[in-house]
């Protein structure tokens, strides 16, 4: 079972996790409450865009691209007996040693809006969906911002997205607690 832990344990736990999975992985960064340098963590949030390799049918043919980061974690938790909590094609949750971790995945498209989705705070997230239909539109991180007359904006970074809806960006650190108006 997973247990609550300070942000130094965290960033200690971090930085044997993205070492570890760097190598499967196009880009990998912190995401939640470890990125917004919260003093207590309930898990440790990921965002990666895995790297992706064909696998082949009996003759040949590509078939279905196959996650490596995702298979370098399912045989690290069999090897390991570490428990695989959760899984399906945009995330993975297991325990390291009775610490979550949650691992989303993106494309090269997708990354600033699932990394911003994925850093919160749950009010942050709301705050900016609120935005989004303020001016008619929708943010989903994993389907983009949609703005009547605009289109889909997908976000390879973060800030593509404030810009999109014409706030300034917001440091990690400042996504907690009371938002700009």
């Amino acid at each position: 079972m997973s247990r609550r832990f300070t942000l130094q344990y965290g960033r200690a736990c971090a930085e044997k996790l993205l070492p570890w999975l760097t190598p499967y992985c196009d880009r990998l960064e912190i995401a939640g409450s470890l990125r917004r340098q919260r003093r207590d963590l309930g898990d440790i949030d990921l965002v990666a865009i895995p790297k992706l390799e064909m696998e082949l049918d009996l003759l040949g043919a590509p078939v279905t691209p196959k996650n490596l980061c995702a298979h370098a974690i399912r045989a690290r938790c069999l090897e390991k007996a570490w428990p695989m909590v959760k899984w399906g094609p945009q995330y993975l949750v297991f325990e390291a040693d009775g610490v979550q971790v949650d691992l989303w995945f993106a494309t090269v498209e997708t990354f600033g809006s699932v990394l911003m989705c994925r850093t919160g705070s749950k009010e942050h997230n709301i705050w900016l969906a609120q935005l989004a239909a303020d001016r008619g539109g929708h943010w989903n991180p994993h389907h983009g911002l949609r703005l009547p007359g605009h289109r889909t904006l997908f976000a390879r970074e973060e800030h593509e997205i404030y810009a999109a809806l014409g706030i300034p960006f917001l440091e990690p650190t400042l996504r907690d607690g009371r938002l700009p108006r």
